[in-house]
């Protein structure tokens, strides 16, 4: 029974893994955690960036610090400048001036050209 037990716990690890890599995401845990342990299995999302110029509002509303006022914004200012040169542009649509310094980096460490 218990070597029944062993395999199962073998099995279902294997289908997390393999699960969790089709989706993008880091398992970690121990390969000794029994199934009545108290330990948790942490996962994390893999960071994707979101492309600026070709993101759609949708995919622009998911990123950190941004609202439907500024992704509007965002739209606008990409549609009449034929895109972003660099995400230092970012600093020019409204409403994203006002942003402090440390506000706009984590915004733009979700970004990328």
């Amino acid at each position: 029974m218990r070597l029944l037990n062993q395999l199962l716990i073998i099995i279902v690890s294997c289908c997390i893994t393999a699960v969790s890599f089709a989706e993008g995401v880091v398992v970690s845990s121990s390969s000794s955690e029994l199934p009545n342990s108290n330990r948790q299995v942490v996962t994390d999302k893999v960071m994707q960036k979101t492309d600026l110029n070709k993101a759609s509002a949708q995919e622009l509303l998911l990123v950190k610090g941004l609202n439907t006022s500024k992704v509007r914004a965002i739209i606008t200012y990409r549609k009449k400048n034929k895109g972003f040169k660099s995400l230092d542009e970012l600093s020019q649509v409204k409403g994203m001036k006002r942003l402090k310094s440390d506000e706009m980096k984590v915004i733009q460490e979700q970004l990328k050209l």
